[in-house]
């Protein structure tokens, strides 16, 4: 293969569904999800996605909402979002950032968002519509 159009390292959770949600926006693209392991989630992966069925998540959940049963429970997307400063660093804002300049055209790296910048997720993701049309 000469050309890959979106390249996913880690298969992980976030990895996983990455490549998922770009396979179905960007239908007929080649998406390759590279891991070091021998399969998927072995890292951060599995040991956050045990949580979401561990007994007992599931009682302190059933205390707030009695009608929970187990079966209720699901796994869906997560994700880790990347502080910007160190211990002691003074808090900075996040970061869009097209990296080709970097030799890695059509990578996008979008980094520490929170909020007030999940509020404002529309206008990220026009931004990065915007970056990904201009190549």
């Amino acid at each position: 293969m000469d050309h890959v159009d979106f390249l996913i390292i880690g298969a992980g959770v976030v990895g996983l569904a990455v490549a998922a949600e770009i396979s179905g926006r960007f239908a007929g693209s080649s998406v390759i999800v590279m891991e070091r392991h021998e399969t998927f989630g072995q890292e951060t992966s599995s040991r956050n996605s045990e949580v979401i069925h561990a007994d007992t998540f599931y009682q302190a959940a059933k205390s707030y909402l009695p009608f929970l049963e187990y079966e209720d429970l699901q796994p869906d997307m997560a994700g880790i979002r990347p502080k910007l400063q160190g211990p002691g660093q003074p808090w900075r804002d996040f970061v869009i950032r097209h990296e080709a300049d970097r030799g890695l055209p059509g990578s996008i790296n979008l980094l520490g968002i929170e909020s007030p910048g999940l509020t404002c997720c529309l206008s990220i993701g026009r931004l990065v519509a915007d970056i990904v049309q201009i190549d």
